[in-house]
C-alpha cells in the first residue's frame, strides 16, 4: 500500500506538436498508439516551505492517493481489468474516472523495468455492460448522501476512451506503451502520479550505478517524449527513485563495488533534473535502519549518538550533498506505513 508523504517542484509549459516531439535529450519518436483525449489535467505543483502547493495559485494542494499495481509484475498493465461485468469494475478509463469522482487526486504506479519491456502483451479486451449515468451515479454516492446527490449533476468524463469492448483501446505492442498510455490517462482525469521504481529483489540494476540511472534515464525519456508532456504532464509527476531500497539489502552508503542509496538517488536526481528542470518531483525512500524498527521506506535518522549505538546506516552525506543540488527545495521524502 502507498503511504507518501511529498514535495517538489512544478514545470514550465512549453509548445510542443502533436506528433513527433523534441525532448530536452534530443529527438523523439512518434508514439504509436492512439493516447486518451487531454481532458482536464490538474494544475502543476510547487512547494513552498514544507507545504505543496499549486505552482500558479501558491494554494496548498492535498494529495489524496491510492496504490495501484501491476507495472512490477508480469501482468505489465494495473491490475484487475480482467474482472469482467460492467464498465465501472472492468475498464481502465472508466475506473480511473471514478476514482477521480471519489476525490483521489493521486495514484502510485509501482514498476520494474523488465516488466515494462516486455511484448507479450495480455490481452484485456473484454465484453461488458455499460451502466448509466444514473447507475454510476449511485455507484458514486454513499446511500446517506442520495437524496442531496438526487439534486446534482454527474460531471462528464473528461477524457472518455470508446467502449465496443472495455479496455479495446489499450496498447498491445509492448507493456512500456500501456505504462505511457496509463500515465497520460491518469493525468488527463485530474491526477498526479508517481512512478515507483520496485525491484523488489526481481532485478539487479540497483547494484550497478550506471545502469540504474540509465535504466531511469530511458524511461523518463520516454515519458518527456509524449506530444503533451510540456503541457499536461509536467509538474504533475513524482519520481519515487527507489521503494525500500532494504528490499535489495542496499544501505544508504556504498558496500564494496555496489553503489548505496546516496549514490543511487542523487546521480538519478542529477540525470533527470539536467534533462528536464523544474519538471518532475522527487521521493527519496529511507533505508539501513531496521535495528531501530524503521523499515519499508523509513530510515532517515540522522543523530550521530543514535546511529553509533545502533549501528544504523547514515544518511548524513547524502542531506548534506542534496543540499547543494539545483533542485533542493524539491525534494520530499517517502515513508510507507
Amino acid at each position: 500500500s502507498a503511504g507518501t508523504n511529498t514535495s517538489e517542484s512544478a514545470g514550465t509549459n512549453t509548445s510542443e506538436s502533436a506528433g513527433t516531439n523534441t525532448s530536452a535529450s534530443g529527438a523523439c519518436s512518434a508514439i504509436t498508439y492512439k493516447p486518451p483525449p487531454p481532458g482536464k489535467p490538474a494544475p502543476a505543483l510547487d512547494v513552498q516551505g514544507s507545504t505543496i502547493i499549486n505552482a500558479i495559485t501558491k494554494q496548498p494542494v492535498q494529495i489524496r492517493g491510492i496504490n495501484w499495481f501491476g507495472f512490477n509484475v508480469p501482468m505489465g498493465m494495473v491490475d484487475g481489468l480482467w474482472a469482467g461485468g460492467s464498465d465501472a469494475t472492468t475498464d481502465f478509463s472508466t475506473i480511473v474516472y471514478e476514482l477521480s469522482m471519489l476525490g483521489y487526486n493521486a495514484v502510485r504506479l509501482p514498476f520494474a523495468h523488465d516488466y515494462l519491456a516486455k511484448t507479450d502483451v495480455w490481452d484485456l479486451k473484454r465484453d461488458c455492460t455499460i451502466l448509466t449515468t444514473s447507475q454510476t451515479k449511485t455507484r458514486l454516492t454513499r446511500p446517506q448522501d442520495a437524496p442531496a446527490a438526487a439534486q446534482k449533476r454527474l460531471p462528464n468524463n473528461a477524457s472518455p476512451m470508446p467502449k465496443p469492448q472495455c479496455n479495446g483501446y489499450l496498447p498491445m505492442s509492448k507493456n512500456e506503451d500501456r505504462f505511457l498510455f496509463a500515465i497520460q490517462q491518469f493525468v488527463a482525469l485530474g491526477m498526479y502520479v508517481i512512478l515507483d521504481y520496485q525491484p523488489q529483489g526481481l532485478e539487479p540494476y540497483a547494484y550497478k550505478l550506471d545502469d540504474f540511472v540509465s535504466r531511469w534515464s530511458a524511461i523518463w525519456q520516454k515519458v518527456t517524449c509524449l506530444p503533451n508532456f510540456n503541457s499536461d504532464i509536467a509538474g504533475r509527476v513524482f519520481i519515487d527513485v527507489m521503494n525500500e531500497p532494504d528490499s535489495m539489502g542496499i544501505r544508504w552508503e556504498a558496500q564494496g563495488d555496489r553503489p548505496g542509496a546516496e549514490q543511487l538517488y542523487l546521480a538519478t536526481a542529477d540525470r533527470l533534473y539536467s534533462m528536464t528542470p523544474n519538471k518532475m518531483l522527487f521521493l527519496f525512500e529511507g533505508t539501513g535502519q531496521n535495528s531501530f524498527g524503521l523499515n519499508w521506506g523509513n530510515g532517515f535518522v540522522t543523530d550521530p549518538q543514535t546511529i553509533q549505538n545502533r549501528g544504523l546506516s547514515n544518511p548524513t552525506s547524502f542531506f548534506n550533498q542534496v543540499v547543494a543540488k539545483p533542485y533542493t527545495r524539491k525534494v520530499g521524502s517517502v515513508g510507507d506505513q
